[in-house]
């Protein structure tokens, strides 16, 4: 064999070399760029899955909101007005045995109507 037959066998032998290695990088970039895309395909999953039943929960939060809106107008029209119906919540209170701190806080009034209503229940209870 000649200088040059051995140089371009050299060569040749190189570029084999470096073709494997390449070709072995690339299989490896391509494994784990594969585990990356089946990583965000399921991850993709999991958000529209959450999301789906974000959708849900909102839908029957609305419902829900709907039911309450109309009980609450049905509540205002049979019991006539807002006063009326915290009269009668407070009267509920006080024959339950609410102190009067109570039923100031939860019906809003203040002590002078707490106290008129509590005489009235006793009123009422001695009746």
């Amino acid at each position: 064999m000649t200088f040059l037959t051995v140089g371009l066998l050299l060569a040749v032998g190189a570029v084999a070399f470096l073709g494997r290695r390449t070709a072995s990088e690339l299989r490896m970039a391509l494994d784990e760029q594969t585990a990356r895309v089946m990583t965000l395909e399921r991850n993709f999953g999991a958000v529209l899955a959450c999301s789906r039943g974000l959708a849900n929960r909102f839908e029957n939060g609305q419902r829900l909101q709907q039911t309450l809106q109309k009980q609450l107008d049905k509540l205002k029209h049979q019991g006539g007005d807002e006063n009326q119906l915290a009269v009668q919540h407070a009267m509920k209170l006080i024959r339950g045995g609410a102190s009067l701190d109570e039923v100031k806080d939860v019906c809003e009034l203040t002590a002078g109507e707490a106290e008129i209503l509590e005489s009235l229940a006793r009123h009422r209870a001695v009746a």
